[in-house]
């Protein structure tokens, strides 16, 4: 009886043990070599984060609040999974209209388990006559859609430009108080990157975007450059 019962106790703990090890090694490690920081632009808040070390990580989401306690998803970030090199995570959150917004970052491992970064508030410091709210993708094959929330109504001006600043296509638009939608045509444009300059009055803000061959989904991050003279 006593060996019998020695056994089933060896057994369970040899269980244990590798129940141990398994959950050890699913666990997920992340290192941060560069603290969540935000930054201000006419289109948006960049966020901008880097880890050095990432062990069975797979989500970072971005979370957003405007009173600092109530936060909500704005975007999914794929993680590296496992890495020991430094990796350099963006996100750019577009349409951002409060004055004062709180982000944190909920890091979800392969099990589904989570951990939280500090909070991070941004103050808004510039005026705009006009916000992207949204685009449908910033890899395009037959055409790039962007929301425009406009403070007044007057006449948008926009153009295509390759990354050496020669004009492709030049047009404009009426666009009224409130929302509008811009619909630009890049079937005919050859692969590549090039710039989308939006202006009216004396601000101009710009998009960039690559021009593909093949349908992609909707990226999780869109990629930014502005400018604003006067606005």
């Amino acid at each position: 009886m006593a060996l019998t019962t020695a056994f089933h106790n060896k057994k369970f703990l040899l269980t244990l043990s590798v129940c141990a090890l398994y959950f050890c090694q699913i666990r997920a490690e992340v290192s941060y070599s560069g603290a969540l920081v935000a930054e201000e632009f006419p289109v948006g808040n960049m966020l901008a984060w880097e880890t050095d070390f990432e062990r069975n990580s797979e989500f970072f989401f971005v979370e957003r609040s405007e009173n600092g306690r109530d936060f909500y998803k704005i975007g999914q970030i794929e993680a590296a999974g496992v890495t020991e090199e430094g990796k350099k995570y963006h996100y750019l959150d577009v349409g951002i209209q409060a004055e004062k917004v709180y982000y944190r970052l909920k890091q979800t491992d392969t099990d589904g388990t989570t951990s939280l970064t500090e909070i991070i508030t941004l103050h808004k410091t510039l005026l705009n006559e006009f916000i992207v709210v949204r685009m449908n993708t910033t890899d395009v094959v037959e055409s790039f859609i962007c929301t425009i929330d406009n403070k007044s109504a007057g006449v948008m001006q926009y153009k295509v430009l390759d990354l050496a600043n020669r004009e492709i296509e030049k047009n404009e638009a009426d666009f009224t108080e409130g929302l509008n939608e811009l619909n630009i045509d890049t079937k005919d444009l050859p692969a590549g990157v090039y710039k989308i300059r939006l202006q009216m009055n004396e601000e101009i803000e710009e998009l960039v975007i690559n021009r593909v061959e093949t349908e992609n989904k909707p990226a999780l991050r869109a990629s930014k450059e502005s400018q604003s003279n006067g606005g």
